[in-house]
C-alpha cells in the first residue's frame, strides 16, 4: 500500500510538472500567434470534449470514484454536454456567458474530487485536465478581453512559487514510515497549493 501510494503520488506530480510546461507553452502560443478569438473557443471546446469524455467515464466506473460523488459528476457532464453542444453561431458576448457557467461546473467538479475520501489515479487525472481546462479559460477571457498576455517578471516569480511547491512534493513522495492516509491528505492540501500557484503564474492577469 505505501509502495502504492508514493507511485500514484509521484505519478501526480509528474503529471503538475506536464501541466506547468503546457500552459507555457499555451501562453507563448496566444502571444505569438494570431489566431482570431473563433479558433482559439473551437480549440477549447475540442479539449473540453475530450475532457467530457474522461468525465463520463469516471462518473460510471465504481472502481475510481465514490457513488455519491460520481452521482454529481453525471449532473455536472450533462450541464456540460448540454452548454457545448449548442453549434448555432453567438455573438462574443453570448460566448463568454457560455464559458462562465462552464467556468462554474469545472469549480464545482474541482470541489465535488476535493470531498473523496479515497483518492484515485483516475481521479487525480480528472482533476489535473479541469484544472487545466479552467485556468484555460482564464486565459482566454484575459487574452481577447485585455490584450496580449505578456510575460512580465510577476508572471516569473509566480513560476518560480509554483516550482518550489513541486519540490516540497516530491520530497513527501519519498518520507518513509508514516502513517499513508496522513500523508494522502497532507500530499493533497500541498498539491491543492501547487495548482494555486500554478493559476496565479499564468491564469492571472
Amino acid at each position: 500500500m505505501e509502495r502504492d501510494g508514493a507511485t500514484m503520488m509521484a505519478s501526480v506530480v509528474k503529471m503538475l510538472e506536464r501541466s506547468g510546461s503546457e500552459l507555457e507553452a499555451y501562453q507563448h502560443k496566444m502571444n505569438e500567434d494570431r489566431q482570431k478569438m473563433e479558433e482559439y473557443l473551437e480549440e477549447l471546446k475540442l479539449e473540453m470534449g475530450r475532457a467530457l469524455s474522461e468525465l463520463r467515464k469516471i462518473s460510471s466506473n465504481e472502481n475510481a470514484i465514490n457513488p455519491s460523488t460520481a452521482e454529481k459528476l453525471k449532473e455536472r457532464y450533462e450541464i456540460l454536454k448540454k452548454a457545448l453542444g449548442d453549434t448555432a453561431e453567438k455573438s462574443s458576448e453570448e460566448w463568454h456567458a457560455i464559458l462562465l457557467g462552464v467556468r462554474k461546473q469545472l469549480t464545482g467538479i474541482l470541489s465535488d474530487l476535493s470531498k473523496e475520501s479515497t483518492y484515485t489515479h483516475q481521479a487525480a487525472a480528472l482533476q489535473d485536465r479541469v484544472h487545466m481546462l479552467r485556468m484555460k479559460l482564464d486565459m482566454f477571457k484575459i487574452r481577447f478581453r485585455l490584450g496580449a498576455m505578456d510575460i512580465r517578471d510577476a508572471v516569473q516569480q509566480r513560476r518560480a512559487q509554483f516550482d518550489k511547491r513541486i519540490s516540497k512534493l516530491k520530497k513527501l513522495t519519498q518520507q518513509k514510515g508514516k502513517d499513508v492516509e496522513a500523508q494522502y491528505s497532507h500530499f493533497r492540501k500541498e498539491m491543492a497549493e501547487a495548482y494555486k500557484h500554478l493559476s496565479k503564474a499564468f491564469a492571472t492577469k
